[in-house]
């Protein structure tokens, strides 16, 4: 609500922040930003909570403050499927703008709701793990 406030007062605010954002995250460091999970799974609950995505790892706490209830998604079981706009028959806590990342864990699926441009963060860290496993098949040959 307060980004929303000071984007409206200054104008390049948000595009500011996002490309610091994109610099964090491009140098290793991980970037927090609001988002809602899903599905059937223990880890998914319909409220907002907020993802701290790396390239290697996503993480997920009811709050901005990295210690406070942080625990780590299970990112290597995750199947990223297909991005999507957010459509009625989604749950009304998923906001209008958003995009809907589909992904499977095992036999359910898992539906991770964010702004589009921290779409990038998600699928990012779910590729890493196709990237961790390729390497380790490559070095195994």
């Amino acid at each position: 609500m307060i980004d929303f406030v000071v984007s409206l007062l200054i104008p390049d605010f948000s595009g500011r922040r996002e490309r610091r954002q994109a610099r964090v995250f491009d140098s290793g460091g991980e970037v927090v930003f609001e988002a809602c999970l899903l599905g059937d799974q223990g880890y998914c609950r319909a409220t907002i909570i907020f993802i701290a995505a790396s390239r290697v790892s996503l993480h997920v706490a009811p709050t901005e403050v990295k210690e406070l209830g942080r625990f780590r998604l299970p990112s290597e079981r995750l199947e990223f499927r297909q991005a999507r706009d957010r459509r009625k028959s989604d749950p009304r806590i998923v906001r209008p703008y958003w995009t809907i990342l589909e992904c499977r864990d095992g036999e359910n699926e898992v539906l991770i709701a964010c702004a589009p441009q921290n779409a990038r963060y998600v699928t990012a860290a779910l590729a890493s793990k196709d990237r961790d496993s390729q390497a380790s098949d490559d070095q195994s040959d």
